[in-house]
């Protein structure tokens, strides 16, 4: 169901790092007690008090024994190697080109990157579309009357270890992908602070920044994937 970085035990009360190294693991209660350790350890760095679902290693939801799903803080979900998902809107000029966002620098993870002009996490309890609605007016200014007209694309699985060694985590992300055309002169205007600036691009320039280490990966993959075969 997850995976540990590295050094993440240390982090936690012995007991509960021993059982997290055995095969059978802990009790779906505990993860509450977890939660509470690591907030207070480096992993609880960009702790927002969201809640992503907590999924099985087939991507379906856990059940506690009263048949709800449970629900984790969502900045340890990378640290616990956890599986997640995320909507994202590719945003298409009236000319082709896509509009990007370049990330806030007090963001806690990739400040500065280029990224999708909409995108971010699927709470507990929200659909793919209700996210990407929320996300949209909150990080383009685009109200639900606009977003009637745009169309799902597909979704991505991103996995990835993060740092060199595993040590920033474990990735382990869907991407559910929307193309939404706006029309012309219409630009997106950022709500929550969270953009420095938007630009339009074409698809060779998503790649360039892409390949420079510029761009955020997971919202590469989720445009990249849809929109443009790669590039010889």
């Amino acid at each position: 169901m997850g995976w540990l970085a590295p050094g993440l035990c240390q982090s936690l009360p012995v007991e509960l790092a021993q059982r997290l190294t055995q095969p059978a693991g802990l009790f779906l209660d505990e993860l509450e007690v977890v939660s509470a350790a690591l907030r207070e350890s480096r992993w609880g760095q960009g702790w927002r008090n969201e809640r992503f679902e907590v999924s099985d290693q087939n991507g379906g939801p856990v059940l506690d024994s009263g048949g709800q799903v449970v629900g984790l803080e969502r900045a340890l979900f990378r640290p616990l190697g956890l599986f997640y998902r995320t909507a994202q809107l590719n945003l298409r000029a009236a000319d082709g080109r896509i509009w990007v966002a370049q990330r806030a620098a007090h963001k806690a993870i990739d400040p500065g990157l280029w990224d999708a002009a909409v995108a971010g996490g699927i709470g507990l309890g929200e659909t793919a579309w209700q996210a990407l609605v929320r996300e949209a007016w909150e990080e383009a200014g685009l109200d639900e009357r606009q977003m009637q007209r745009a169309e799902f694309r597909g979704e991505v699985l991103v996995e990835r270890l993060l740092g060199s060694d595993g040590g920033g985590g474990l990735q382990r992300e869907l991407v559910v992908s929307y193309d939404l055309w706006l029309a012309d002169q219409t630009q997106p205007q950022n709500r929550d602070g969270e953009v420095q600036q938007f630009e339009c691009v074409n698809l060779e320039q998503i790649w360039q920044r892409w390949g420079q280490g510029l761009f955020n990966h997971e919202a590469a993959v989720g445009c990249l994937d849809f929109l443009a075969p790669q590039p010889d």
